[in-house]
């Protein structure tokens, strides 16, 4: 079944390229081998999809997706979210927020995990891939990441000549301040970019010290929107 949608930009300053038919993970791969050659603990992983779309008739959208195993959250000034757990220890979230102009909602299809397995990628993929075909376009905005630690300060010089090695980047922006790193580059063979300052980048990675000597890594694609 689908609903009814018109896309429209979302207002952010860089462009998109379109998303893929071949696997969600194929990015998130490269950023776990990174993260294991750095002997990095995997806490979680997560991706997110969003988009403006038109839903002409909300309560049919809300029960054709009730039947496919989610539930009403919450729901509020006619804002809506969506649940669904599974028992392979996905967590899901559709999130719906109008935006005052007639039928229009931002939505925001979120997925996460602390288990990261061959057979645990399929079952999301199979999630993901439905979610895109029922509620989103090929213009989507997709990012992904994953949420690391490590036992230690980690050193930022080694785990970006780490990076610049396994995923072949150019480095596009880094900020290094005593207990806190980001650095912005690009990955060749990856597809989904982000245009900044009419330069080409996809990959951001943020490091933070903590008081108790341990570092917290986030690696994300194209771009991070998780709190670091």
């Amino acid at each position: 079944m689908k609903y009814l949608f018109l896309i429209s930009a979302l207002t952010i300053s860089f462009l998109f390229s379109s998303m893929t038919a071949q696997s969600e993970f194929h990015t998130i791969d490269d950023m776990v081998e990174l993260a294991r050659e750095q002997n990095m603990n995997l806490a979680n992983w997560q991706m997110t999809i969003r988009e403006l779309v038109l839903i002409q008739d909300i309560t049919s959208f809300i029960e054709y997706q009730t039947g496919k195993g989610f539930y009403i959250g919450k729901k509020k000034d006619g804002n809506i979210q969506l649940n669904r757990q599974k028992q392979s220890g996905l967590n899901e979230t559709l999130l719906l927020v109008y935006t005052n102009d007639k039928d229009m909602y931002h939505v925001s299809y979120f997925i996460s995990s602390e288990e990261y397995s061959n057979e645990m990628k399929k079952n999301a993929d199979n999630y993901i891939k439905s979610v895109k075909n029922d509620v989103f376009s090929q213009n989507a905005q997709k990012f992904s990441c994953i949420f690391t630690n490590f036992d230690g300060i980690i050193d930022f010089d080694v785990l970006k000549k780490s990076a610049i090695n396994r995923l072949n980047l150019r480095t596009i922006e880094e900020t290094r301040e005593d207990h806190f790193w980001t650095w912005s580059a690009h990955n060749p063979k990856w597809e989904h970019n982000i245009e900044i300052n009419d330069e080409q980048m996809n990959i951001q990675i943020a490091v933070k010290h903590t008081e108790n000597n341990q570092s917290n890594i986030i690696i994300g694609t194209p771009i991070l929107i998780s709190e670091y």
